[in-house]
């Protein structure tokens, strides 16, 4: 490396997978030519380059990481380097997410590297699932994705609520992306923002404390919407009780859950 050039790194990257591998990440998104390399001529170009990474096992591992994140893709036709592993094109498999993904165990550890509780992590899997499953894009990447999305989400709840349920008030308003994943069943802001008064007043008075408010006013807007699609109204009260009665079950299990938390 030149001694006049440098090497900016986002903090919150290199607090998710580590130092090593944020200024690699950084340094090839710099020099992204040097991706045309295969494995070996690319360890041996960064360790010439990024000198001050004197420990060539960091080096590899932090390249591996980057690849197994599907941070960097590179061209490889060997198989004989140390703890090194290249998805080729024909190993990417691009789908769509469905209700029995789960993150792999990788991006636990990724996004351990930033503190962020595994329990955090599990509580929002079912709205990072909700939005991907209503836009029903088919990705390789589905690991990064969800990274990403936890790193955003845990920032929110660190700077709001330090991470912690809270209970919903007068001035809550859902997220923007609560609105890109209804507008793809075909309910307008407008519309979902009628619901919103009579949400935040069922579940204020209930008292319940909880940090997944965005994907409970989805599933509230949606069933209203299906209430008000239904012609007969045989079956819309039929659906109504059904309603009522998933409503009631849930509320129950927050209320149980609630409970267990100790301040």
């Amino acid at each position: 490396m030149k001694d006049n050039e440098n090497i900016y790194f986002v903090k919150e990257i290199a607090e998710t997978i580590g130092l090593e591998p944020a200024i690699i990440l950084a340094y090839i998104q710099k020099n992204p030519d040097l991706l045309k390399n295969n494995a070996q001529d690319l360890i041996k170009i960064l360790n010439q380059d990024l000198s001050f990474i004197n420990n060539l096992t960091t080096l590899e591992d932090s390249l591996n990481k980057l690849i197994k994140l599907k941070l960097i893709q590179i061209n490889d036709k060997t198989s004989n380097i140390h703890q090194l592993r290249v998805p080729s094109k024909n190993q990417r498999h691009l789908k769509a997410i469905d209700n029995k993904w789960k993150p792999d165990l990788e991006a636990y550890e990724v996004l351990a590297f930033g503190n962020i509780p595994a329990e955090f992590i599990n509580n929002k899997l079912k709205e990072f699932k909700i939005f991907w499953i209503e836009k029903k894009q088919n990705k390789d990447n589905w690991n990064k994705i969800f990274i990403d999305f936890i790193r955003r989400e845990w920032a929110k709840e660190n700077t709001e609520n330090k991470g912690l349920p809270y209970v919903i008030n007068e001035d809550w308003v859902p997220s923007e992306d609560v609105f890109d994943v209804l507008h793809l069943s075909n309910i307008t802001k407008d519309e979902a923002m009628r619901h919103l008064k009579e949400f935040i007043i069922y579940w204020r008075d209930s008292g319940i404390a909880n940090n997944t408010w965005n994907s409970k006013f989805i599933e509230h807007v949606k069933r209203k919407s299906i209430i008000n699609n239904i012609k007969n109204e045989k079956d819309k009260s039929i659906y109504k009780k059904r309603e009522h009665s998933e409503i009631n079950s849930e509320k129950k299990s927050e209320s149980s859950w609630s409970d267990k938390l100790e301040f």
